[in-house]
């Protein structure tokens, strides 16, 4: 999923070591915000385990471009529900 997530977007991503969601990152804002942390300690807090770089497919921008399409001739069936 991250892999596609990166090739479709077009953008690499870092993976980090603890992935619980929102509120271990809001844990280190409110650090940041009240000066207990600096910005660099994210890695400490919470290293990179893994890069995903993107790549690149032919397919998607062929697809994306029916998608586009299928988008524009469905888009009033979408707004009557």
């Amino acid at each position: 999923w991250l892999q596609s997530t990166s090739d479709i977007i077009g953008i690499d991503q870092e993976v980090r070591e603890k992935t619980i969601g929102a509120s271990y990152g809001n844990a280190f804002l409110a650090a940041l915000s009240i000066g207990k942390v600096v910005k660099s300690d994210i890695n400490k807090w919470n290293p990179v385990i893994r890069k995903i770089k993107q790549q690149k497919h032919p397919n998607y921008e062929s697809n994306y471009k029916i998608f586009r399409q299928l988008y524009e001739k469905t888009k009033g069936l979408m707004a009557q529900l």
